[in-house]
């Protein structure tokens, strides 16, 4: 497990580098627009082992919901899709995806995977109208838990919306889990959520390693 002291690589170009220190909505829309899909998206790490630790953990022969929380320009959705086509031990999955930023949603519209795309805060409450209880079967959130973005307090509304018995799995920046473990902990066991598993693997190509935590609704 990482310390507070190992270093921590920024993941994308310099002139995003404040995204880690303070990520905003417009920031995310220019760097949408200047070919995040490419640059990062496409070459996560992080994505494709957590589509298999998912996949690993979910029931079989039948079908799935999904919320894609932090969805960015829909990775988790479109490497997912992909590795369920080539299984025979799920029926199907359908996805919806919400993010703050506009401009990562019309990127990840544009893949046609998604069944419903939505504008919203994870710091914040999600509307009932839009995300009423117990209404998935899994919740999925890739490179969204870390210093400068969202922390446990969105456990809460992702719990709320996941059916009993649901997972939700996820990753997070290992210094920042550090810091803030207890505060996970809590906030889990508070929102009705047991840690099943905290498997640490590679989030980086340069080997780097962070927490994947496998998690399941009482």
């Amino acid at each position: 497990m990482s310390t507070t002291s190992d270093p921590e690589p920024h993941l994308g170009e310099a002139k995003y580098n404040s995204v880690y220190d303070q990520s905003t909505k417009e920031l995310y829309n220019s760097w949408a627009a200047d070919g995040y899909d490419e640059m990062i998206a496409q070459q996560s790490v992080p994505v494709e082992n957590l589509v298999q630790l998912f996949l690993s953990r979910a029931p079989k022969k039948t079908k799935l919901s999904v919320l894609d929380a932090g969805c960015g320009t829909g990775r988790v959705a479109e490497v997912c899709a992909r590795e369920v086509a080539l299984r025979e031990d799920i029926d199907s999955i359908t996805y919806d995806g919400i993010d703050y930023s506009d401009g990562m949603l019309d990127v990840a519209r544009a893949k046609q995977i998604y069944t419903r795309l939505l504008v919203a805060d994870l710091k914040q409450k999600l509307p009932l109208t839009d995300f009423p209880n117990e209404q998935y079967d899994a919740m999925l959130c890739s490179g969204v838990f870390l210093q400068g973005h969202v922390g446990a307090e969105a456990i809460p509304e992702l719990s709320r919306v996941v059916k009993s018995g649901g997972l939700l799995c996820f990753t997070v920046r290992p210094t920042f889990y550090e810091e803030t473990k207890e505060e996970w902990i809590a906030t889990l066991n508070e929102s009705g959520v047991d840690i099943v598993s905290t498997d640490m693997l590679v989030y980086a190509k340069n080997g780097f390693k962070a927490p994947f935590l496998t998690c399941q609704k009482r």
